[in-house]
């Protein structure tokens, strides 16, 4: 009952509002209710980033497999140069609806460390970027059975994400 004299004596002498005291509490609750928040959506942005790159280097890494799997099918010879970093394929094509001798196109993959990219260059056009975001990359040729095999180590931030390739190629005419 006395809080409430109180009360009534400080409205009828304007005194109305809060102490210091109770600002001060105030605005600390206030700061670590938004503390936590700003944490949390820090939290999300973070996550949120790490797995868009991890989506896109899984793409790269889909399309390289890809690529590599049309390609090496397709080839008539392959060969590995440069230590590793280099695989040449021959790969052997008719043009469409006409007769004629078959044309002999050239598509040489190339590992360059220094952009951490996989480029395809086919003939003696452009190269192209087929990957990129690979920390090592390194093409194997198995000479009797025709088996291609790519070791690849893609980087997502700070993590590496090893993995192996392997292709068969048709088997000679």
């Amino acid at each position: 009952m006395k809080g409430w004299w109180q009360q009534l004596r400080r409205a009828a002498r304007g005194e109305e509002g809060f102490t210091f005291l109770e600002s001060i509490l105030s605005t600390a609750i206030a700061a670590l209710v938004l503390g936590a928040v700003v944490v949390t959506i820090f939290q999300f942005n973070m996550l949120t980033r790490r797995q868009s790159a991890a989506l896109s280097v899984n793409q790269q890494m889909s399309n390289l497999a890809v690529m590599l799997n049309h390609d090496v099918v397709s080839a008539k010879e392959a060969a590995v140069g440069s230590g590793g970093q280099e695989l040449t394929l021959q790969l052997v094509s008719y043009a469409f609806n006409q007769v004629g001798e078959p044309v002999t196109t050239t598509i040489t993959y190339e590992y360059v460390s220094t952009e951490q990219a996989l480029m395809r260059t086919v003939g003696s056009g452009a190269p192209q970027t087929v990957a990129r975001h690979i920390q090592d990359l390194r093409f194997g040729l198995n000479p009797v059975s025709g088996t291609v095999q790519v070791t690849v180590t893609a980087q997502i931030r700070e993590e590496s994400l090893p993995m192996v390739l392997t292709f068969e190629r048709r088997p000679a005419e």
